[in-house]
């Protein structure tokens, strides 16, 4: 606690609440009691963050609005060091220790006079206080001394802790209960998440983790926690041009999420904590094989050198509902998840890492973990013959399937088209997805091989 001529100690705070912001801030929000009297006093708030930004302080009563208000404020922090509480110790009282030989020592009484400018490493005889004035009672003047000293008390008005000072105007005496929020740096947060396969790969298990930094040198207790992935600003660099002929700022404002953790945590400073935001112990999962291999070439001509042909493999896809009927059904944040099966008598594996953005409630999860080894794709185009008029041209593919996996596959294969695209010949049934891409669903039993094939038409034009 501070020490000096304070007219009241604000209580430690209570009913913590904070938002951290994707920018890599805070706002804190607590109440706290203030033991008034009436007319102007000062008021020390201690234990508030050292990252605090001034600025943004607000207090406001709760139970009696109004009846006070805020005229000066002061934000101290000094730090513990010999040579600032002997700075702030200037005519005080100290007891200067000094060795003067084997056997010998002398504790000296006296005053500080002047602060030193430096201090040499302490030897065995102590430190040297080079630029030190102290007198001692009996009238001597030592100069520079070498040893130890010792101050009676911490200095007046010296805090040792992140503290607010208010100079307070009030118009009523006794207990206010006010509301304290002031926004500081030094807390960041991430999302995190965790599925575990079955070994048959049809239910799962995820657990979602917040993970906060704490880096304001404060410990907040018992504290409710909100995220969000606002930056904090209502400013984009881009332009509204209706906004801008209605005279207003601009409103082209990014839409941003939030997200509460549904138990009180307390973080302590230097800490990075992660807290459960969300689990499911058994949930229905459902896996697709797929392979688009025109997905990068969307838009290209049809011409003399194929393109997505050769042995492919299909990518491994699973997806869940974020619903209720899967333990979940609150919004998600965004983080990276990773994906991982459980070994049926075997060792559990790693099937890859993927992304997910925000995701609401209801909304389905599909996720990529890696390819599908087992399973090859030969894409070959053995036809091509494009008409005399230069307007249209026919391709015809061939596509094995050859699965050398224990079970039998289902592949989705997205076939693309450049323009007004017409399909013939085909040797399976597809289901056309829209104007420019069709759906094979290939079912390749265990240690097979299926071949498909169908001609395309395509305008050049």
């Amino acid at each position: 606690m501070a020490l000096g001529s304070i007219g009241a100690m604000a209580s430690a705070a209570s009913k913590t609440e904070i938002t951290v912001y994707g920018a890599g801030f805070g706002l804190v929000r607590e109440r706290r009691s203030l033991y008034l009297r009436v007319g102007e006093q000062t008021i020390a708030l201690e234990d508030v963050s050292d990252k605090i930004d001034a600025n943004t302080v607000s207090a406001q009563s709760v139970n009696r609005p109004g009846t006070f208000s805020i005229v000066e404020q002061t934000f101290r922090h000094e730090a513990l060091t010999p040579e600032s509480m002997i700075q702030r110790s200037i005519g005080r009282k100290a007891v200067l220790t000094r060795i003067l030989n084997e056997k010998s020592r002398e504790r000296t009484s006296g005053l500080i006079l002047n602060a030193p400018i430096g201090v040499e490493s302490a030897s065995e005889s102590g430190p040297t206080w080079i630029g030190l004035v102290f007198k001692s009672d009996d009238g001597r003047f030592i100069l520079s001394p070498t040893g130890q000293l010792e101050l009676s008390q911490v200095p007046k008005n010296f805090y040792t802790k992140p503290t607010l000072l208010w100079e307070v105007s009030s118009t009523v005496s006794g207990e206010n209960e006010i509301e304290l929020s002031y926004v500081t740096h030094g807390l960041k947060w991430r999302a995190g998440y965790a599925l575990w396969l079955e070994p048959e790969g049809n239910k799962g298990e995820l657990k979602g983790w917040i993970t906060i930094e704490n880096e304001t040198g404060l410990h907040y207790s018992d504290a409710m926690i909100r995220v969000t992935d606002g930056r904090g600003s209502t400013k984009t660099s881009s332009a509204d041009e209706t906004s801008q002929e209605l005279g207003l700022p601009d409103l082209n404002v990014p839409q941003t999420h939030s997200y509460t953790v549904q138990r009180p945590a307390t973080l302590r400073a230097g800490e990075t904590k992660q807290l459960l935001y969300v689990e499911s112990l058994s949930m229905e999962v459902s896996r697709r094989l797929v392979l688009d291999p025109l997905a990068k070439f969307r838009g290209l001509k049809p011409g003399d050198k194929p393109v997505g042909v050769g042995n492919l493999h299909p990518l491994v896809l699973y997806a869940f509902q974020n619903d209720a009927a899967n333990d979940l059904g609150i919004p998600l944040p965004a983080g990276p998840i990773q994906v991982f099966r459980r070994g049926n008598g075997h060792v559990a594996q790693v099937l890859g890492e993927d992304f997910i953005e925000h995701t609401p409630n209801h909304d389905t999860i599909t996720l990529i973990a890696g390819n599908a080894e087992h399973v090859t794709i030969s894409r070959d185009r053995i036809e091509y013959e494009e008409r005399e008029d230069g307007a249209s041209a026919h391709e015809r593919f061939e596509i094995a399937f050859v699965n050398d996996g224990d079970e039998e596959e289902n592949i989705h294969l997205v076939e693309r088209n450049w323009s007004s695209g017409k399909v013939s010949d085909e040797t399976h049934p597809y289901t056309a997805i829209d104007s420019h891409a069709i759906l094979f669903v290939v079912s390749v039993p265990a240690k097979s091989r299926v071949t498909i094939a169908y001609s395309l038409d395509s305008r050049l034009d």
